[in-house]
Formats: C-alpha cells, sequence, structure tokens
C-alpha cells in the first residue's frame, strides 16, 4: 500500500471515529434536554433532591402537604425569597413550595397577618440539598403553572 492510500485510509477512519463522537456526544446532550424538559427544567437528581427536601422540611414543620413544587431560581429571584437560616451557596438554588397546614409554625413578629401559616417557600442547594432559606405563606395558594409538581394528594 503506497503512503498516500496509507494516508487516505488513516484519514477516513479518523473521520468516522470522530463522527460517532460527535455522534455520542450529540446524543448525551440531547437526552440531557430531553429529561429538563421532562421535569420542567429540573433534572432527574434535582427532582430527587427537591422531593427529598419537601417530605424533610414538611416532617419537621409537622405540615400535612397537600402539594409540593420547585424551579431553580438564580440572580434576583433568590434575594426576594425568604429568611437565611445560613449562607446560601452561589449560583442556582431549588426553590420549593409547600402548600397545606403548618399547625407548629410560628411567623416572625411583624410579618402583618394573623392568617394561619397555609405554605412555605423554602430555597435549598440542588446537589446538597441544604435548606438555606424559607418563608411561611398566608391567606389562599395556588398552587404553581411554571413549576414541577413533586407530589400532591
Amino acid at each position: 500500500m503506497s503512503a498516500f492510500w496509507r494516508w487516505a485510509a488513516t484519514l477516513t477512519v479518523a473521520g468516522m471515529l470522530a463522527t460517532s463522537l460527535v455522534g455520542c456526544v450529540s446524543q448525551q446532550v440531547a437526552d440531557r434536554a430531553n429529561e429538563r424538559a421532562m421535569l420542567s427544567g429540573l433534572t432527574q437528581a434535582e427532582f430527587q433532591v427537591a422531593s427529598h427536601v419537601a417530605r424533610r422540611e414538611a416532617a419537621r414543620e409537622g405540615a400535612d402537604v397537600t402539594t409540593a413544587s420547585a424551579d431553580l431560581v438564580a440572580g434576583s429571584r433568590r434575594a426576594v425569597l425568604g429568611v437565611h437560616r445560613s449562607d446560601c451557596p452561589s449560583g442556582p438554588l431549588l426553590h420549593i413550595q409547600l402548600i397545606g397546614s403548618f399547625p407548629r409554625a410560628t411567623p416572625g413578629p411583624g410579618n402583618g397577618s394573623d392568617a394561619p401559616v397555609s405554605g412555605q417557600d423554602v430555597l435549598a442547594d440542588p446537589v446538597t440539598g441544604k435548606a438555606c432559606a424559607h418563608s411561611y405563606l398566608f391567606g389562599r395558594i395556588l398552587a404553581p403553572v411554571a413549576m414541577t409538581r413533586l407530589f400532591s394528594r
């Protein structure tokens, strides 16, 4: 085999390998995009972490949760949610909203409401599940349409 044909064969094999590698990477990117689309922007791992945090917070509060939903928040939306229990990490956070009754909840003084607590917003790290902020919600709360439903009854 001449040097030209060896070079041409090597180039052809390299091209086929590159095409198959790009195809695999493209499929992985597509799979991740489809996974996020199916869970309204959450990955399966984020969904599982959010579900765990929601159940843990509900148990901690002694709450009867009828609906739990979650989404990812970043930037200025982070600042408007919650009373900080500890510093929230930088980057996107899980925003988890619990709706139900919270008989043990004690809203802080000066919250301006005598209504019973009917919900809770929780911010948590999407990797570790550590809650870093929360706030109570009052009055009638409708389940948010744009958030991923974690569970309901």
